[in-house]
């Protein structure tokens, strides 16, 4: 066998570069993807600033439940979230919560979402629901529109994230993981920062069950909560669906990891362009 010795020479598919390297290596990587195409400097790794935010309920119409006989109660002191097998019966009960002044954006990308609400009694902390929103550009308030429960009045978005949980306890109680849903109304066309948002608590019809939470009308100091954080896709890039950001991180729109993004502040280019891998004969 003849053990080759001296250098070992390969080009590069996107810059045409030749590269060496001492054999017994038998490829390379280029980093041509760290140069702005546009001016030929080296960029700068571009890792994205994240943004955070908490909207409430502001307001006596800003929350409320309505049963499944059609009654809603928007100033009843609490949002019931009652579950049963009847769809129909008045203890079956569906919540909504209204967020004003959600001041994310369009097209951000949605990184957390929480929601905050005060369990008030440990007889009535077995939530059995359905999260979705309310599938508008600027969600009404429960007083213009009354119903929760009529998706023919209250559209909800595709995604949704369940909340099936026993024996919350009494006080604040947060449930996490409403970034699709929260993501799906930032990206409406004609959604505009400042405009509202709508939780849509839709219990679920395959058990009794009960969970209360206190409404704007027990006190201010109860409102229920959203907390988001949020970033900015590369303006060059046109993601049709994002994954958490972690670092400079990215999940793009083929779905796969963008784990090398730069940027070069000359020109105001961002490029995602990945590591080359160059074999060397």
């Amino acid at each position: 066998m003849v053990v080759k010795i001296g250098y070992a020479e390969g080009t590069c598919p996107k810059c045409g570069k030749t590269l060496r390297r001492r054999r017994p290596a038998d490829y390379a990587v280029c980093d041509c993807y760290q140069y702005c195409p546009l001016c030929g400097k080296k960029m700068n790794p571009y890792t994205h600033e994240q943004f955070s935010g908490a909207f409430y309920v502001g307001g006596s119409y800003d929350d409320t439940h309505e049963q499944g006989d059609g009654i809603s109660r928007p100033t009843c002191g609490a949002v019931e979230v009652w579950s049963h097998t009847n769809p129909n019966s008045e203890n079956y009960n569906c919540g909504g919560f209204r967020f004003r002044e959600v001041t994310i954006p369009r097209g951000a990308i949605i990184l957390a979402a929480k929601f905050s609400g005060y369990i008030y009694s440990d007889i009535l902390d077995d939530m059995n629901a359905k999260i979705y929103a309310n599938d508008v550009d600027d969600a009404k308030d429960f007083q213009e529109t009354l119903q929760v429960i009529s998706e023919g009045s209250r559209p909800r978005t595709s995604a949704y994230v369940p909340w099936v949980q026993d024996g919350l306890g009494v006080g604040w109680k947060e449930k996490t993981g409403l970034e699709s849903v929260i993501q799906e109304i930032i990206n409406r066309d004609n959604w505009r920062e400042g405009n509202a948002v709508v939780l849509l608590f839709i219990a679920n019809m395959n058990a009794a069950k009960k969970a209360s939470i206190y409404q704007w009308d027990y006190g201010p100091e109860y409102a229920a909560k959203l907390e988001i954080t949020w970033a900015f896709p590369a303006p060059d890039l046109t993601p049709s669906t994002y994954g958490p950001i972690e670092s400079e991180e990215a999940t793009g729109d083929t779905e796969s990891p963008i784990s090398v993004l730069y940027y070069c502040p000359d020109r105001e280019y961002y490029s995602a362009l990945r590591p080359v891998d160059v074999i060397l004969r």
